[in-house]
């Protein structure tokens, strides 16, 4: 079995060291924490990704806002070991709201997610008051399954231009936004392909670049992100996404 990237970076953990956790995120620009979801809650999320609209049509496109088509997905959203996290992280001391959420089919065959800033959709006011946790609903040991990669420490770059591609191949089991425009970064940027234990947590700064591979394996690459909010950020709805915070409470 290949070594997490936990394991190969040393990344600390909240639960044994928060602010040593605390410091590697703002120092790369996101964070992975493990057993944040437990096995059931995985198993259960994937479960019930069957009952969404672009499952039932079969198109395996990933299905946004879940949470206003099944209570789970809210539940999960409102997961009190994502909270502790972004609390850390985020809050400044200020309540924290949900905002968006994506359930990724990402089945065999599916193709990856362009390099971009999630900063590019949102546009919060500030950079700091709003994160993306994105977990994975299955093990991710090998690099073949359309595994998350980052490119840590280019958070600290501000907000990057965002151009559309030229040559745009024929995307596969994907939303037309994410292969269809980039943030483009230096080709020797560092680059970090995530491989994580089932239920793990990963942590993105707004302005962090970060994208996915095309999962040339098997398997589905289940996964989920949850964004957030810091209560006096402002950000920008959007015309399809029809954001708005929701209480965690």
């Amino acid at each position: 079995m290949n070594l997490t990237t936990i394991e190969k970076l040393k990344i600390p953990q909240f639960k044994q060291n928060e602010k040593s956790a605390v410091d590697f995120f703002n120092f790369n620009g996101f964070h992975i924490e493990e057993n944040v979801l437990s096995e059931t809650e995985c198993n259960e999320a994937i479960k019930q990704s069957f009952s969404l609209p672009n499952f039932l049509d079969g198109s395996l496109i990933p299905n946004q806002m879940p949470q206003n088509f099944n209570n789970y997905f809210l539940l999960l959203m409102k997961n009190k070991n994502i909270r502790k996290i972004n609390d850390k992280l985020i809050s400044k001391n200020k309540e924290i709201f949900g905002l968006q959420s994506t359930f990724f089919f990402a089945p065999k065959g599916s193709t990856g997610a362009s390099t971009h800033q999630d900063s590019l959709y949102v546009q919060p006011e500030d950079s700091e008051g709003f994160i993306t946790s994105w977990l994975s609903l299955v093990d991710l040991y090998n690099d073949n399954m359309g595994n998350l990669v980052v490119y840590p420490k280019t958070h600290k770059r501000g907000r990057l231009e965002i151009k559309e591609k030229k040559n745009v191949k024929k995307s596969n089991y994907q939303l037309s936004s994410l292969v269809k425009y980039e943030n483009k970064i230096d080709k020797n940027a560092e680059k970090i392909v995530i491989n994580v234990k089932k239920g793990s947590i990963v942590s993105l700064h707004s302005n962090v670049v970060h994208g996915s591979l095309d999962n040339t394996s098997n398997f589905s690459r289940y996964s989920m992100i949850f964004t957030y909010i810091r209560d006096d950020c402002k950000f920008i709805e959007g015309r399809k996404a029809k954001r708005v915070k929701i209480n965690l409470d």
